[in-house]
């Protein structure tokens, strides 16, 4: 009698321990979105320093008084960052210091579709499609450009992973749309999605 009852606590030991085994998975398995996003806006943080060196390597070797609105094209002329083909110029020289190109392409249909936050709030007419000249790095991200012609101060909505998103004012001759996974979802602004500003002395 005393054997049954020890093996019983054996066993009521070992189902207990099973239990929490399974409910700390389910916390795990209840919880993924949170997980992928800080995952995703860690990867956010990694392009936004990438691209930050980028930018310091551009004005200490391709700009005219350490200014990003007066730079150096490949071929040593001298371009204006108003000009009709500043953005293309401009990438071509950010494509030199960023780690690795894919040229992977993206489908008409995420190209045209609204840029949307977590909280599926559409930026009214801006798609992925508003940026020109974008490309892939090789860790699948895609980056890509939108010149405001002007450098002046205009309003815009920010969404950079190291900062609070949110809608100011600021003087940026243009924007950066990045996503940290290309095509793939969740495809929103603030988690896979960022749009950080260009300003006269590189990105902010």
């Amino acid at each position: 009698m005393n054997f049954k009852l020890a093996y019983t606590l054996v066993e009521t030991i070992v189902v207990m321990t099973v239990v929490a085994a399974i409910c700390i998975v389910m916390v795990v398995v209840l919880r993924p979105k949170d997980v992928k996003k800080e995952v995703l806006q860690k990867a956010g943080s990694n392009i936004l320093y990438q691209l930050d060196f980028a930018s310091k390597q551009i004005l200490a070797k391709n700009t005219v008084n350490y200014s990003l609105k007066y730079l150096k094209a490949d071929d040593g002329s001298e371009f204006d960052i108003t000009s009709d083909d500043a953005e293309q110029k401009l990438i071509s020289i950010y494509k030199k210091y960023l780690k690795g190109l894919n040229k992977k392409s993206l489908s008409s249909e995420y190209l045209s579709k609204v840029l949307v936050d977590e909280n599926n709030m559409a930026l009214t007419g801006i798609s992925a499609n508003s940026f020109n000249y974008g490309f892939f790095l090789n860790n699948n991200a895609y980056i890509a450009i939108k010149l405001n012609k002007n450098c002046t101060t205009h309003e815009t909505y920010i969404y950079s992973p190291i900062q609070i998103q949110k809608r100011e004012r600021n003087n940026s001759c243009g924007l950066f749309f990045f996503d940290v996974n290309g095509d793939m979802l969740p495809n929103k602004l603030g988690v896979d999605q960022y749009i950080v500003s260009i300003g006269e002395m590189g990105i902010k």
